[in-house]
């Protein structure tokens, strides 16, 4: 990882596990803080090899702007927010980061969630279905979210199914207003889990990173909704 050896790599993996949702324009000298930006040099370092870094340290900006010119320099499609989606959701994939919060949903009790998310952090909140699977083939998972007009979040999800996981974007994934909506037949969901990414800010912080509020409100339904 980066030039450490296995017990550095352990070390690094094991901070970043205990606070993976510290930012990284977050900056405060702790170990948390070098984790994060550790784990995702590793992750960029495996994806675009070590041009990614020489390029952002000849860019003439500054911050994640230098990365984001970096990245485009790659492919116009590419971008710092694309990227990081995807080194999160890597997270809870392959890397064992477990989710923030957990909420079970049952017909007759939503789920709700209101919580603050640091910029360019990694962050999930799972939701479940009463006794962890679908009951019923006409039941649709609802999980709408909502956030201060003028933020800026990326949102997506990792699909938890009987025969694997899968990662699902919602229409209008980069709205401050929308919903997820998942259905399956019975007994082959297990878990949604929401992936937001704040990418409010484009360069570095010296002290506690800037914070977005949102709220996600899940309720489970009798009717057939297509998920994208």
């Amino acid at each position: 990882m980066l030039g450490l050896d296995p017990e550095g790599e352990k070390l690094v993996r094991t901070h970043f596990l205990r606070n993976s949702y510290d930012g990284l324009v977050s900056w405060g000298w702790t170990l948390s803080d070098e984790a994060s930006v550790t784990m995702w040099g590793r992750y960029l370092y495996n994806r675009f090899g070590k041009e990614i870094f020489i390029k952002t340290l000849n860019s003439k900006k500054i911050g994640l702007a230098a990365l984001e010119e970096a990245l485009k320099s790659v492919s116009p499609e590419t971008s710092m927010a694309s990227v990081f989606a995807e080194w999160v959701a890597h997270n809870f994939k392959t890397e064992g980061q477990g989710p923030r919060q957990t909420v079970t949903v049952t017909t007759d009790v939503p789920g709700e969630i209101n919580d603050t998310i640091e910029d360019w952090s990694s962050a999930g909140y799972r939701f479940t279905v009463e006794g962890g699977v679908w009951v019923t083939a006409n039941n649709t998972l609802r999980v709408h979210w909502q956030v201060p007009s003028g933020e800026q979040i990326k949102w997506q999800g990792l699909l938890e199914t009987k025969s694997g996981i899968k990662l699902v974007e919602p229409e209008g994934a980069n709205e401050a207003e929308g919903t997820f909506y998942i259905t399956a037949a019975p007994g082959e969901i297990k878990s949604l889990l929401v992936m937001p990414v704040s990418t409010f800010t484009e360069n570095g912080s010296n002290g506690t990173g800037r914070k977005a509020t949102l709220r996600l409100t899940a309720t489970l339904i009798g009717e057939m909704q297509p998920y994208v």
